[in-house]
């Protein structure tokens, strides 16, 4: 039998944010192997949202569930296994190796030091820093440790479970280089073929309707549109939210559209 429960689940959620600025009526659902892209201009709520979903900030009404269950039910330890996390910025300035950094992800599971060690290995071929193994991780530029970053929670939710698992991403291709956002690429599909639930928030419009089976599109707090890339982004709908003029063409092979400025 077919499980399908969402993954991840927000209804009617409000979230006070600052004095300026509230996460109102905010439905949402995505299913395991799905990937969603929250997307919208700078000050929409995005990573509030980000954050709002890993009960990081207090909702005011509305329902959050992962997995079936109200996301502050969940035991800390238990989601770990299951929903990884990576910020927008994540500071780290202890002398560790770069593999040490990546084991950071291996310690919500209780699996075996052997199998760990083919776990980091593995996530860090995924983002094309095996090379960096033995390297101390303060002595990386930007890019390098954000992939390193992007290897630790790739680490974090490697192997299958009972349940769905969840990947959380804010900005991944930040810092990195043209090359290194098609990894991005590459990483997202990989792990939505491993039937993970995933969360972005993208600032490039192209990147989002290349990897995203829909999208969220945020202004002011509120959610303007919802649905899959062909559906939601329109010349109209980047002229509301973002207040550019854009032009679109759909010559991409795959049929996703994509954005001219």
């Amino acid at each position: 039998m077919i499980d399908t429960t969402p993954t991840l689940q927000l209804e009617e959620l409000d979230v006070r944010i600052s004095q300026d600025l509230s996460l109102s009526n905010i439905s949402f659902q995505i299913h395991a192997g799905e990937v969603a892209a929250i997307i919208g201009p700078n000050g929409a709520g995005k990573t509030s949202l980000l954050r709002a979903i890993c009960n990081e900030l207090d909702r005011q009404s509305g329902a959050l569930k992962f997995n079936g269950r109200d996301m502050a039910a969940w035991k800390l330890s238990e989601r770990a296994k299951l929903l990884a996390i990576l910020p927008q910025r994540s500071v780290l300035d202890f002398p560790f190796s770069v593999s040490e950094v990546v084991s950071l992800g291996r310690i919500p599971h209780s699996s075996s030091q052997q199998q760990n060690a083919i776990i980091v290995e593995q996530a860090l071929e995924l983002v094309d820093c095996l090379q960096f193994t033995d390297r101390l991780f303060l002595s990386l530029s930007g890019g390098e440790k954000q992939r390193v970053q992007l290897a630790r929670v790739a680490a974090q939710i490697w192997e299958r479970q009972s349940l769905h698992r969840c990947l959380i991403l804010d900005e991944p291709s930040a810092s990195l280089d043209l090359a290194h956002q098609e990894m991005i690429a590459k990483m997202i599909r990989f792990f939505a073929e491993q039937g993970v639930a995933i969360v972005t928030v993208l600032h490039d419009l192209n990147l989002a309707s290349q990897c995203a089976d829909k999208l969220l599109v945020l202004k002011d707090g509120s959610a303007i549109a919802q649905g899959r890339p062909v559906e939601v982004l329109s010349e109209n709908l980047i002229s509301e939210a973002f207040n550019v003029h854009a032009q679109l063409t759909t010559a991409s092979k795959d049929g996703a559209p994509r954005i001219i400025t």
